[in-house]
């Protein structure tokens, strides 16, 4: 009975509390003390500057649809269409798919590029543990991985000119 007694007491407090607060509506901010410094608020950035031409992002966002299995980044300019192709440096195939990367000439970083890619003018049509193969206009062309080529020591001599 003790027990009842209480928590019906706790509930009709807290019920006064409750209709209390109702009744009285929000509680007024506080008085400023005189002579006190007010942080002013920065001002909105005005409409033209804090929202970017819409239309034209919606447009660029819809050209390249996110679902869509061919979306791709933008081609590499440092990559010469129509030359060579770069050196094969790697094959990696997991269940996520299968991945072929390639030295780029020059620049120090390498590509990577899966089946359907294109590199160098070539269409990437398939990629095996062992192989590449990649085709265009002409036909058909198998690559393997290599590695980067050491100079010979008879390379190296030659490569080396006597002062006059």
């Amino acid at each position: 009975m003790n027990r009842a007694a209480l928590l019906a007491g706790l509930a009709v407090l807290l019920g006064g509390v409750l209709a209390a607060e109702l009744w009285l509506g929000p509680v007024a901010a506080p008085a400023l003390v005189v002579g006190a410094s007010v942080p002013a608020r920065p001002a909105p950035p005005a409409a033209a500057e804090a929202a970017p031409d819409l239309a034209a992002s919606v447009d660029r966002i819809l050209a390249r649809p996110l679902f869509t299995p061919g979306r791709r980044p933008a081609a590499d300019p440092t990559l010469p269409i129509g030359r060579e192709l770069p050196r094969l440096t790697g094959i990696v195939i997991t269940p996520a798919g299968r991945r072929a990367i390639f030295a780029a000439t020059g620049t120090g970083r390498s590509i990577v590029v899966t089946e359907g890619d294109s590199i160098g003018g070539y269409v990437v049509r398939t990629i095996a543990p062992a192989r590449v193969v990649v085709s265009r206009a002409e036909g058909d062309r198998v690559i393997h991985p290599s590695l980067a080529k050491e100079p010979t020591a008879a390379e190296q001599a030659a490569a080396v000119v006597p002062p006059p």
